[in-house]
């Protein structure tokens, strides 16, 4: 269908389209709108970066909201973790679960444009959400610093296990060397020896710290692992991407069609320059041929931020393990040869050796060890002192919930309504085989539509001055016509055609005489007002003469021949043709026009012995009715009996399908009092539509600076559809078209 006709069908239903759009509307709103108003609560907090020597160990699920960077990542795990949303429910004794609790989170920020993230929590008391806002901002921070402190303990207590043990293994070995020196009567030992035994004593010393790292580097890469093991490392994502190789084949063949092209352009088809080009491309299309249609699909991995960090420290940790390793295989390989260098000792002497190389190897591990928890304390402090989760704003008070997306969900079903309703009526259209309009009457029956008439009171005369033109009879010209109007269907409208298209005809001054020769349901009579006493069937008979049955009405120039008593003889005997034929040369002497007004000729005969005598046939088809078959037969049963078709009159239409009606609508006749200068058309003025139209669209674009495009949308459609059937007039009206 065209624009026009989509506009017409409309235009028409209308109230389908509004009535829909209401009751999506309606449901819309019972579905969406919230029983009880929620509150929302914020707290604002910040992500400073964590210490760069230590690591971050958090128990978290895998629920990840956003990746804006890895401490941000890291701290939206941990509030969105399963441990928090328990410690709240706890604390405060709530009777949810944490998967209910998540649903009533909502976390914004950790960008570079907004760095601070932003907590909101919602329920349906305002107190509740401020409590629980903040409460959830407390029990965050409380377990990060407690994630940092179990992960400084552990380290801490290992340092100290090692410190104690070696503190004791210090004091018993110097015990062993004062009770040996007493025994012997040892005071030092020499000095060359002395040296020598030194240089010895620092390697043995390296090797047993370098063990003893071993065993703590191995301790902290157990315990990553162990603790590794309680994540998911990676959230997968299914992509599919085109194939690379594809890609960069297609790159390449462009380069070699440039570089040929050039070629040709110097050379000719036969240089080695160019069939070797020529081969290339050739080679390279039979591959891309295989590849361009090959889609990789790939595991899209995201990594779980706290995971990530895991296995960096873990990477670490092991690259010291390997490093200490080396560093014990060196020397562990020079030693033995630093110990062949010592001089021959006395029994005495070497256990004196032995037992002070003992003691200066366990003094040097106290002192490192010392050194080191030392250290380690300063950064344990440092690193509670730091905690990378801040409360930056407490909730003090919780605002109502904007209802924009209630609105917007309620105004969404509105336009879905609105589309389902418009798609009804096009449905309804297209499923509809009825006759509405003259083009349908012409692709129906193949003959033309001589007018169109309207639906309309008073009648639209304009209707009968087509009709009357179209048929020959306007103007002074000599030709007296006989011209029967018989309908495809009973109900059609005849009599009322033939009642106007007279009244039109016996305004140009001519004569017009109306037979009814509808004998079943006569009707003429009633329409201009006459009695039945004498008619058709006295003159046929010979009962009364012709000039004596026809009656003047109170139309000028107009004179009605009603059907007049009922005939024993059959009807189609009735109309044969000599009485028939001889009453209508009888009656070309008293008018100008005849207009006969017939039954269907299916499934009546006489009205096809009738047409076989007139000048011409006019079909009268009602507009609405769906085509049966009968429409078709009756034209097949005129073109039988040799009548003259004129044409078809579609009667009742709908003024919504009917385009001159509209276009007359536009003009001022005055010439013909009793014509109507312009048919009403119902509904608002065209400025009162203008107006209507600038206030949705005004409406709309506040909306839109309220809420969002979604929003100004709805309010906007909305207010144009209470009026949705003059839109397109108002719209044409400011434009100044016409149509």
């Amino acid at each position: 269908m065209e624009f026009w006709t989509y506009y017409r069908v409309l235009r028409k239903h209308y109230r389908t389209v509004l009535i829909a759009t209401a009751v999506a509307l309606v449901v819309g709103t019972v579905v969406a709108w919230p029983r009880d108003l929620d509150y929302v609560a914020s707290v604002t907090l910040t992500a400073s970066p964590p210490d760069a020597n230590r690591y971050l160990l958090v128990l978290v699920s895998d629920r990840v909201q956003a990746s804006p960077g890895a401490d941000t990542a890291r701290i939206i795990a941990l509030i969105q973790s399963r441990t928090v949303a328990e410690r709240v429910i706890q604390r405060l004794g709530l009777k949810v679960t944490p998967t209910d609790l998540w649903t009533r989170l909502r976390i914004t920020g950790g960008t570079q444009a907004q760095p601070l993230l932003t907590l909101a929590v919602r329920d349906r008391d305002p107190a509740a959400a401020v409590r629980l806002a903040n409460t959830y901002a407390d029990v965050t921070v409380a377990y990060n610093q407690e994630i940092n402190r179990r992960e400084t303990d552990v380290t801490r207590q290992f340092i100290q296990d090692q410190l104690q043990d070696t503190r004791g293994r210090l004091a018993e070995a110097e015990n062993a060397l004062d009770g040996f020196k007493q025994a012997h009567g040892i005071v030092s030992m020499p000095t060359q020896l002395n040296a020598e035994v030194t240089v010895y004593l620092n390697m043995v010393g390296e090797q047993r710290a370098a063990v003893q790292a071993q065993r703590e580097i191995s301790a902290r890469i157990t315990d990553v692992r162990r603790r590794i093991g309680q994540f998911s490392p990676t959230n997968t994502e299914r992509q599919v991407t085109e194939n690379p190789i594809a890609q960069k084949l297609r790159g390449d063949l462009i380069n070699l069609e440039v570089q040929l092209a050039a070629a040709r352009i110097a050379y000719t088809d036969q240089h080695p320059a160019v069939v070797d080009l020529t081969r290339r491309i050739k080679i390279l299309r039979e591959v891309l041929s295989t590849e361009i249609e090959k889609i990789i699909s790939a595991e899209f991995v995201r990594v779980n931020p706290v995971y990530e960090t895991l296995v960096r420290s873990l990477v670490t940790l092991e690259t010291q393990l390997v490093a200490v390793q080396a560093r014990q295989a060196a020397l562990a390989s020079v030693i033995p040869e630093e110990q062949k260098k010592l001089p021959q000792l006395t029994e005495t002497e070497r256990e004196f050796t032995r037992l002070t190389r003992t003691v200066q190897v366990l003094e040097a591990s106290y002192t490192s060890l010392e050194s080191r928890f030392n250290d380690f304390r300063v950064q344990e402090q440092m690193a509670l002192d730091h905690n990378p989760v801040t409360i930056v704003d407490i909730a003090t008070s919780a605002q109502p919930a904007s209802p924009s997306r209630t609105v917007v969900r309620v105004l969404v079903a509105g336009m879905l309504g609105l589309f389902g309703g418009i798609g009804l009526v096009v449905f309804q259209t297209q499923i509809d085989n009825t006759v509405k309009t003259a083009e349908d009457a012409e692709r129906l029956l193949g003959t033309p539509v001589l007018t169109s008439v309207v639906k309309h009171n008073p009648p639209f005369d304009e209707a009968y001055q087509v009709l009357k033109t179209a048929l020959g009879l306007h103007g002074s010209n000599g030709s007296r016509a006989a011209i029967m109007f018989t309908g495809t269907r009973v109900g059609a409208g005849t009599s009322t055609v033939v009642y106007h298209l007279a009244r039109a005809i016996a305004r140009s001054g001519k004569r017009v005489v109306v037979v009814d020769a509808d004998l079943r349901r006569p009707t003429a009579h009633r329409l201009f007002g006459v009695t039945v006493d004498a008619g058709l069937v006295d003159a046929l008979t010979g009962a009364v003469p012709v000039e004596a049955a026809l009656q003047p009405t109170t139309v000028e120039n107009v004179r009605v021949l009603p059907a007049g008593q009922s005939s024993l003889l059959p009807l189609v005997d009735l109309f044969g043709p000599p009485a028939m034929a001889g009453l209508l040369d009888e009656l070309r002497r008293h008018a100008d026009v005849m207009l006969i007004d017939s039954p269907p000729p299916v499934p009546f005969a006489e009205s096809r012995a009738l047409a076989a005598l007139v000048d011409g046939v006019v079909l009268v088809l009602a507009a609405g009715q769906a085509p049966r078959g009968v429409e078709v037969e009756t034209k097949r049963e005129l073109e039988r009996v040799h009548a003259r078709v004129l044409g078809v009159v579609v009667n009742k239409v709908a003024p919504e399908n009917d385009d001159s009606y509209y276009l007359y609508g536009n003009y001022h006749t005055p010439v013909l009092p009793s014509v109507p200068s312009s048919p009403p058309t119902g509904g608002l003025p065209t400025a009162a539509r203008g107006w209507l139209l600038a206030a949705g669209l005004g409406v709309g674009g506040a909306a839109m600076l309220e809420t969002n495009l979604m929003v100004a949308l709805g309010v906007g459609g909305m207010a144009v559809l209470l009026e949705t059937r003059h839109v397109i007039d108002a719209l044409m009206a400011v434009l100044g078209w016409r149509f």
